[in-house]
């Protein structure tokens, strides 16, 4: 029992990520005239969450794997950041374009 239960730990944690890299692609692919750049990071990001998305299905018929567990709780953390840096990032760009109209 203990084991199906870690399993399905992993395994939510794989989909929380997940979850995280989709919100950060749906903001970006939102932004209006964004850069060139932003476009190929979106890409790059769908494909890691179809990745995650995997990870996680795997892992609910799995053992628990503390090294990817381990690796899983990082990336959680990292995307939660990048969301929250896309989001000032955003609102920075949005400052600056403002900035230029009034010169």
């Amino acid at each position: 029992m203990e084991v199906g239960a870690s399993a399905v730990t992993f395994g939510v944690l794989a989909v929380q990520v997940a979850n995280g890299i989709k919100k950060t692609w749906e903001f970006w692919e939102s932004v209006k005239d964004a850069p060139e750049e932003v476009y190929s990071m979106i890409t790059d990001l769908k494909s890691l969450e179809t990745t995650f998305n995997e990870i996680a299905y795997d892992g609910c018929h799995t053992k628990d794997d503390a090294t990817l567990t381990s690796a899983l709780q990082n990336c959680s953390s990292k995307v939660e950041k990048l969301y929250a840096d896309s989001i000032l990032d955003s609102n920075q760009v949005s400052l600056n374009e403002g900035k230029a109209q009034e010169v």
